[in-house]
């Protein structure tokens, strides 16, 4: 879990109309978590291997009968109760839907570009993330090799190019977001995807979609084990963020 200062802990400015002091350094604290580490796969998606919405709740009213009328019986108007659950199903659905959607993204991308990654001697991923209020953010911060020494991003990008990674992201659905017409273009359109749609989806899966939601500040970092495909957070990171300041 991140580094959190929620609004409670932050002490507002008393003049009316003003706006609240930025977070401080040491106001944040480390959330634990039950779930510190993720693991995501780089296997084909399947739908069918995907667990069912759960059903819409049953509303309970009280023991009063709603009666129908002749109308209603008429024109096929359902009950209050019964708009309402199947209203409450359709949202269930559509979040499913988008979760099945998000997750085949993360995967089809996981699949082109982990085993690539792994091919230049690519085996650690560090990423960082911060956010609040009504949205987070995620970037990354460096690649390492298994002796830890860190890897240019740029030579990477060009060796990646060099093996057809742009036409292997294109064929696996990407091609809307690839712009690229020159090798200086499409090696841009790479650096794109290896410094921000990895750590995107790597953030997702192991802090869920709405992290950055919330009467808070946060910020943090993971480390992405690229051989075990496995997405640890790091109790001690350093307070580095992108998109929110902090006062210290």
């Amino acid at each position: 879990m991140p580094f959190i200062q929620h609004e409670a802990y932050v002490e507002w400015l008393r003049e009316e109309g003003s706006e609240p002091p930025q977070p401080r350094d040491d106001g944040f604290f480390y959330v634990p978590a039950a779930q510190i580490s993720a693991r995501f796969s780089i296997l084909p998606f399947s739908a069918a291997d995907e667990p069912e919405p759960p059903l819409a709740v049953e509303l309970v009213k009280p023991v009063q009968v709603e009666r129908r009328s002749i109308l209603d019986r008429l024109f096929g108007r359902r009950r209050s109760e019964e708009r309402e659950q199947q209203q409450h199903k359709r949202i269930l659905d559509s979040m499913h839907q988008q979760r099945l959607q998000q997750k085949q993204r993360g995967q089809q991308l996981f699949a082109v570009l982990v085993p690539a990654l792994r091919s230049l001697g690519v085996r650690w991923a560090y990423c960082r993330y911060d956010g609040g209020s009504d949205e987070g953010f995620s970037w990354l911060d460096h690649y390492q090799t298994q002796a830890g020494e860190r890897i240019d991003l740029d030579v990477l990008v060009k060796r990646l190019h060099e093996m057809g990674v742009h036409g292997k992201l294109c064929a696996a659905g990407f091609e809307a977001h690839m712009r690229g017409v020159t090798p200086d273009q499409k090696m841009s359109d790479i650096k794109g995807f290896l410094n921000g749609w990895l750590a995107d989806h790597w953030a997702w899966i192991l802090l869920g979609p709405s992290y950055g939601t919330g009467e808070h500040s946060l910020y943090g970092a993971f480390t992405v084990d690229l051989d075990e495909c496995s997405i640890t957070d790091d109790s001690n990171a350093l307070p580095v963020a992108k998109d929110i300041e902090s006062a210290n």
